[in-house]
């Protein structure tokens, strides 16, 4: 009797937001390449870069801040 084992590894997984951008990119590029979607997943794992992070001593500062 054959018995099947799992796979090394951990499973792959996109979240439900990666497969609707792929969704969404291959349907408006149908010529994007495989390359092209891992390196859009990896930015999307990445999250965005936020710019707008207040110093501390304008957190200090703020009203909300004050005793």
């Amino acid at each position: 009797m054959t018995v099947n084992h799992p796979r090394s590894g951990a499973p792959c997984k996109i979240s439900p937001r990666g497969a609707s951008m792929i969704m969404r990119k291959v349907r408006d590029q149908p010529r994007t390449t495989r390359q092209d979607l891992v390196n859009d997943l990896k930015d999307l794992e990445k999250g965005p870069i936020s710019t707008n992070v207040p110093s501390a001593s304008a957190v200090v500062d703020s009203p909300l801040f004050q005793e």
